[in-house]
């Protein structure tokens, strides 16, 4: 079981047609089955609860520490990563370099900015 399970289903009456019914089924499935308004902090070193206000901003992160933290593993993975795919773009023609090591940091990297989303999170 998930720690935060989304609540997100399958929605029935997608192709019905009349709106009325539509909204009718649509008000039905959120009573049976509702979306939850907590989902886990996006920092990927926190566990941590992130609950949704219904206004104003949609929070992403637990705490500013969090938002900071990731912020910070962002800019040193993307940092790490320009300078191996500069490194491996400039031995392309040598002999004795690591390539096959530096290409799966690099891909691990990848992994974890796409975690960490883009830049403009809040």
């Amino acid at each position: 079981m998930a720690r935060y399970p989304s609540g997100i289903t399958p929605l029935p009456g997608r192709d019905v047609t009349d709106p009325r019914a539509r909204a009718r089924q649509l008000v039905l499935e959120d009573d049976a089955h509702p979306v939850s308004s907590t989902a886990p902090c996006v920092n990927p070193e926190c566990a941590g609860p992130v609950d949704f206000v219904g206004k104003g901003t949609m929070p992403l992160y637990c705490s500013n520490t969090c938002r900071s933290r990731a912020s910070k593993l962002r800019a040193v993975a993307t940092e790490q990563l320009e300078v191996i795919e500069r490194t491996l773009d400039e031995t392309k023609h040598l002999a004795g370099i690591p390539r096959d090591e530096l290409r799966s940091r690099a891909r691990m990297l990848q992994w974890w900015l796409a975690r960490l989303g883009p830049a403009d999170e809040r």
